[in-house]
């Protein structure tokens, strides 16, 4: 609103008005506060709230966030992941971020080692299921999800890598078929955003870092 007012737009503003249903909902929302805006809400706003935003506020709100990252070998990430839920340094609902779909899948498996409940979240899986999996953690039905983000998805190599000094370079064509049906289509339309449409989310894990 402020930069409305600021460009000389008010008169424009109140012509939109004289045209808007009687009964509305209406937002108006500013970085600062003025005697011109004051006025500009009298003509848009009837019985407004105002909700204020104080600085000191913002201030407290950032100090609660805090990041951190450990470097340690892959093979010990899923142990690192257990210990810090064992001793709660991972406390309420949580996100964990793969690069790959079976990266995704072997941590679910590890974690229900120790019966902890979790689920994961795919490109591989139907629209409907990924659908269903998100609301049942929103609503709290389970509190960890294992999701694998549509912009690093590739496929888990490293027990290719541990077994190819004991292959011979050459496979034949049924070998080549075989590894190709172990991963299903993937939706396009899939997406997973980093935080997004997630509800009392307490904290956010990458298990693997992006690529970019």
């Amino acid at each position: 609103a402020d930069l409305v007012l600021s460009f000389g737009y008010t008169n424009d503003i109140s012509e939109i008005v004289k045209n808007l249903p009687k009964i509305c909902q209406g937002f108006l929302m500013s970085a600062t506060l003025s005697p011109e805006l004051n006025s500009l809400k009298k003509i848009v706003l009837h019985s407004p709230v105002v909700l204020k935003l104080e600085q000191e506020e913002m201030d407290r709100s950032a100090g609660q966030l805090t990041q951190f990252y450990l470097q340690l070998p892959k093979k010990d990430k899923n142990l690192v992941i257990y210990v810090f839920l064992k001793l709660g340094l991972l406390k309420g609902k949580g996100i964990f971020f793969v690069n790959s779909t079976d990266g995704g899948y072997k941590l679910k498996l590890f974690l229900e080692q120790f019966h902890i409940r979790s689920s994961v979240l795919n490109a591989e899986l139907p629209f409907r299921s990924r659908l269903n999996i998100i609301e049942q953690f929103n609503v709290g039905n389970f509190d960890y999800l294992i999701a694998t983000d549509e912009s690093t998805d590739a496929v888990d190599t490293d027990n290719e890598d541990n077994d190819s000094d004991n292959e011979d370079d050459d496979e034949d064509e049924d070998d080549k078929q075989q590894k190709s049906k172990r991963h299903k289509k993937k939706d396009a339309d899939y997406g997973v955003s980093r935080g997004l449409d997630f509800r009392h989310v307490s904290f956010v894990l990458n298990v693997d870092f992006p690529p970019s």
